[in-house]
């Protein structure tokens, strides 16, 4: 009983830092002359680059106080046919093996790299961009949150705080437009283009597509229920 006490708070614990990294990360920004950098946007990417590496550090300590007491069992010999069996019969074994070889080639194309240093943290360090350092974080948060979402209320808290996130940072984008910069976050007073929370309008756009895709789902498969329950008319609903 003890045990599964230890092991509900890790699992409150780290559901609670990968919430918080959604909500936080994609919000968090200072003003444009906060910070000064080689780069433009760096007041924008720091502070996320900045967060992310300290989750996903949290996270990892939590992790791995969680499956201290699992002892994994190797069933030997492993053939090439019982490995493509299993590939076969178990689906989530293929996301989890991509991952794999995606970490694996990363360690290795930083070991072999001619640079090791810009590979494992980035031409400007701090900054996000493809270093080695900063993607073994988000396979660290993947890894974490593949491995402890188990019910379907985890499953809609993380959905909403998604969509909470998109709420927060197209709002502010929305200001932007009119050319009200509260955070102060674009430089002089070129409001042509909303940055949001990104630095960039590029990559605005990417980061709204995620939040209204799973606004979009979560509100059909909602008023999907809702007509099974209450007997809504579904032509009304299309329309």
């Amino acid at each position: 009983m003890k045990s599964r006490l230890h092991r509900i708070q890790t699992v409150h614990i780290l559901e609670a830092l990968w919430i918080s990294a959604i909500l936080i990360i994609p919000t968090a920004c200072v003003s444009h002359y906060f910070i000064v950098s080689e780069l433009d946007n760096s007041n924008t990417h720091v502070p996320k680059v900045a967060l992310l590496r300290t989750i996903a550090a949290g996270m990892l300590i939590v992790y791995l106080y969680q499956i201290r007491d699992i002892h994994l069992r190797w069933q030997l010999p492993l053939t090439l046919k019982h490995a493509i069996s299993q590939l076969k019969h178990s689906t989530h074994i293929w996301v989890l093996t991509s991952v794999a070889l995606v970490a694996i080639s990363t360690i290795v194309t930083t070991t072999l790299s001619t640079n090791p240093s810009v590979s494992m943290w980035g031409l400007v360090p701090g900054l996000d961009g493809y270093s080695a350092y900063t993607s073994l974080c988000y396979m660290v948060v993947f890894v974490v949150i593949a491995t402890n979402l188990r019910s379907l209320d985890q499953l809609r808290r993380l959905l909403l705080s998604i969509i909470c996130m998109g709420v927060i940072v197209s709002s502010i984008g929305f200001f932007q437009h009119f050319g009200i910069d509260i955070f102060r976050l674009q430089a002089g007073n070129d409001y042509s283009r909303a940055i949001l929370t990104t630095g960039n309008a590029i990559f605005a756009g990417s980061l709204l597509l995620i939040p209204i895709l799973i606004t979009l789902g979560f509100s059909s498969a909602h008023l999907y229920t809702l007509s099974i329950n209450h007997g809504l008319n579904k032509k009304f609903m299309v329309t």
